[in-house]
């Protein structure tokens, strides 16, 4: 297993149409039923698109710097290690 991750959001909001391409996908394609109703099947498979791309990351660019100015903040070896492996999702060793 390489990640774990709880969004919490309320049912109107991940059926809400305009979030298909962030809740829908993630949904559909990332996520796994632990209770209750299975929400991925209302959505069918999603292609990959820019609108994925943003709905899932936000705006790229600035995500990015936000992460450069957190590693510029960061005082240590292990901040930076740290900032590090929450950016990429590097499993640990």
């Amino acid at each position: 297993m390489v990640k774990i991750d709880v969004d919490i959001g309320s049912r109107a909001e991940a059926l809400d149409p305009g979030q298909a391409n962030r809740w829908g996908f993630c949904l559909r394609h990332h996520c796994r039923g632990l209770w209750g109703n299975d929400l991925s099947r209302r959505f069918g498979p999603f292609r990959p698109s820019r609108g994925i791309a943003l709905g899932m990351n936000g705006d790229f660019g600035t995500v990015l710097a936000g992460y450069l100015a957190c590693l510029g903040h960061a005082g240590t070896v292990r901040e930076r290690h740290l900032l590090h492996r929450a950016s990429c999702c590097v499993p640990p060793r």
